[in-house]
């Protein structure tokens, strides 16, 4: 994945977070104290970014990281290409 898209998913995530982003590793709950209303802003502005159709709620709260994040876009846009 290219770096713009990777910092837009960044982006994405420090808006809905409130925090910055450290790095791929920064663990969304315990770094950025990210709760499922925060959980739920950043999966509908990365749906709606990335032209996804619908993140599953379950999906989203399996992710650890930014990088679980990155990596679950990349595997999305890679499948509607």
């Amino acid at each position: 994945m290219d770096t713009q898209t990777k910092n837009k998913i960044i982006s994405i995530i420090e808006k809905a977070a409130s925090e910055k982003v450290k790095d791929e590793n920064t663990n969304l709950v315990e770094d950025l104290g990210m709760d499922v209303l925060d959980l739920q802003e950043a999966v509908m502005d990365l749906e709606t970014e990335f032209n996804i159709e619908e993140i599953p709620l379950e999906t989203a709260e399996s992710w650890r990281t930014v990088a679980d994040v990155i990596k679950y876009v990349e595997g999305v846009c890679n499948r509607q290409s």
